[in-house]
C-alpha cells in the first residue's frame, strides 16, 4: 500500500481532520503534482510535502469501503454456518457481533470500523483464513 498524488486531499484530511477545502486551504497542480497553494489556518500547522507523501492513501481508501451484510451472508455455506454457530456458543462477545450483523439490514458496514475488525477476526477464527479470504474476495474487500 502506498501514497498516490491523486489522493492528495484525502491525505491532507487524514493529517489535519476537520479542515474544509477551499476555506481552510486550497490545492493546486501545475502538472508536477498537487501542492498546498493557500493555507488559512494559523492555529494548525500546514503539513509538509514529506508528511503528505508518507500517508498510506491506499489504506485510507480501503477504510472507506462498505458492503451490505446480505452480500456477505450470501457467501456462507451450511458448513460455514455450523462453524459460526459453534464459535458463538463459546464466545458471548462474538455472539453479540453475529446478532448485530444479522440485524444490520441494508445499512452499510464500514471495513474500517472497529466492530467490523472484531467481527472479521472472529469469523476468521471460526472459518479459517483461507475461507475468510475467499469471502472477502467475493464481496470485494481487502482484509
Amino acid at each position: 500500500m502506498a501514497y498516490h498524488p491523486k489522493d492528495f486531499v484525502l491525505a491532507l484530511a487524514a493529517l489535519r481532520p476537520g479542515l474544509a477545502r477551499n476555506i481552510d486551504f486550497e490545492v493546486s497542480d501545475h502538472g508536477d503534482g498537487p501542492f498546498i497553494s493557500r493555507w488559512e489556518r494559523t492555529d494548525v500547522a500546514q503539513p509538509t510535502a514529506a508528511e503528505v507523501a508518507a500517508v498510506d492513501t491506499d489504506a485510507l481508501l480501503q477504510q472507506q469501503v462498505r458492503f451490505v451484510a446480505r452480500e456477505m451472508l450470501a457467501q456462507l455455506t451450511p458448513d460455514d454456518y455450523v462453524r459460526i454457530q459453534l464459535a458463538i456458543t463459546s464466545n458471548a462477545a462474538l455472539g453479540l457481533l453475529w446478532a448485530a450483523l444479522l440485524g444490520q439490514g441494508e445499512a452499510p458496514i464500514s471495513v474500517g470500523s472497529d466492530r467490523f475488525r472484531q467481527g472479521w477476526a472472529g469469523m476468521t477464527s471460526a472459518l479459517g483464513s483461507d475461507r475468510s479470504h475467499a469471502i472477502a474476495a467475493a464481496i470485494g474487500i481487502l482484509v
